[in-house]
């Protein structure tokens, strides 16, 4: 339980981060996300739960973060402050957990 937490919000960090950097017109180079991409986020960020080092973590990672900064109409907000006081990471894929 506790474990799901930490990787959702290390996924909306990574996400938030890669957006914040993005100049505010790169996103309205498109039109709205559709029903069958927010159907695949919801699906990656699952997977992303569920196996955060799994095979296709990285791939999934990378399309959510460059979906995230092109869609207008989804934003993801840093929140730091949820992850707690634990989240003193010092393993080799540091990156990829706490992203």
């Amino acid at each position: 339980m506790r474990r799901t937490i930490i990787c959702r919000c290390c996924i909306l960090i990574l996400i938030a981060a890669c957006i914040s950097i993005v100049p505010a017109g790169a996103q309205q180079k498109r039109g709205p996300s559709t029903p069958e991409e927010r159907a695949k986020a919801v699906a990656l960020a699952h997977q992303l739960e569920d196996q955060p080092l799994g095979p296709g973590a990285a791939d999934a990672r990378k399309w959510l973060t460059i979906w995230l900064i092109e869609i207008p109409d989804i934003s993801v907000e840093f929140c730091p402050s949820a992850l707690g006081p634990d989240l003193v990471i010092k393993k080799n894929n540091a990156t990829e957990i706490s992203a």
